[in-house]
This record gives C-alpha cells, structure tokens and sequence, in this order.
C-alpha cells in the first residue's frame, strides 16, 4: 500500500509538469497544486500507509533535485504528515467522519484548508530556513491558494469518482 500511494503521488508530478509553466510561482511553490490535493486524498482514504508513501516519493523528489541527505527529508516529512496532522484535527475539531461515510461539504472545506495552512506554513519555515524564497509571505500566500485549488480539484474528482463508480454498480446489480 506504501508503495501504490508513493507511486500515485508521483504520477500527480507528471500530470502536473504540463501546466508547471504558467501555475509556477518559484522553486515549490505553484498557484494550483494538483499533487497536494492528491497527498491528503490519499491520507484521507490510508491514514499511515499514505503519509508513508506521500512522505518517502517527495524526499525521493527533493533528493532527485538536491543531492542532499537533510532537506530531502525534512520535505518529505512535511509533506506526508501535514496532511496526518490536518486529517486528526479534522476529525477532532471539525466533526470529520473517520470512515468517510457522513461526509459534509462544511467539514471538507475545513478539512482542506487546515491542510492547506498547515502544509503551506510548514513547508514554507523550512524553505525560508533554506533560504530558498525571496519573498516569505507572498510564497505562504500561493502555496496555501495552490494547496486549497489542488485539493479541491482531486477531491471533486475522487467523490465524483466514487458516486459514478456507486451509479454503475447500482445499475448492474439491478439489472
């Protein structure tokens, strides 16, 4: 499961390196970011398995780019236990359902922006600790809009998933 969720996470870098062009801000940081909102669907759906593997495809990233052993790392785990951290304070805090299954569009919408301020601002002390951004709060602005349009987008496309997959099984088991 680790590694179907690491392989998953990567496949968003490849759908999004098309559009990297106009959605890029800087280094990390992009307007819409479609793997963000693949990282918490998948912690949504495998809690631990899939911060793991979100965890262990972005410090293989980051490596990729750096060479380095720390930052890699570090980036790696932000960006699979950001999203473990906003999950638990949802379910806490904001009345998410642990299975899923009474699902509100309120309790979405908190879960995706406590995800999106979570993962923006924590990524972005690192990266300003880096020395990797210019201009601090402009880049915690468009990573958080990046994070909340990304996990809007594979969200509406995971439960409108879901609901064509539960219309046609519907179908087929009756008649």
């Amino acid at each position: 499961m680790v590694a179907g969720c690491a392989l998953a996470y990567l496949a968003a870098f490849i759908v999004q390196a098309p559009f990297s062009d106009w959605l890029h801000f800087e280094p990390g940081v992009d307007w819409v970011f479609l793997p963000s909102g693949l990282r918490l669907c998948l912690v949504l759906l495998l809690p631990w398995p899939g911060a793991i593997g979100v965890a262990l495809a972005s410090a293989g990233l980051a490596w990729n780019e750096t060479g380095l052993l720390l930052e890699p790392a570090v980036t790696g785990l932000i960006s699979g236990f950001a999203p473990l951290l906003a999950r638990a304070v949802a379910l806490r805090w904001l009345g998410l359902d642990a299975n899923l299954q009474a699902l509100s569009g309120r309790a979405l919408l908190g879960l995706v922006v406590v995800f999106a301020l979570l993962c923006s601002t924590l990524h972005q002390l690192w990266y300003g600790w880096l020395g990797r951004s210019e201009d601090h709060l402009a880049s915690l602005l468009v990573m958080f809009t990046g994070d909340v349009l990304g996990s809007l987008i594979c969200l509406y496309a995971l439960f409108g998933g879901i609901r064509l997959w539960a219309r046609w099984h519907r179908r087929r088991a009756n008649g």
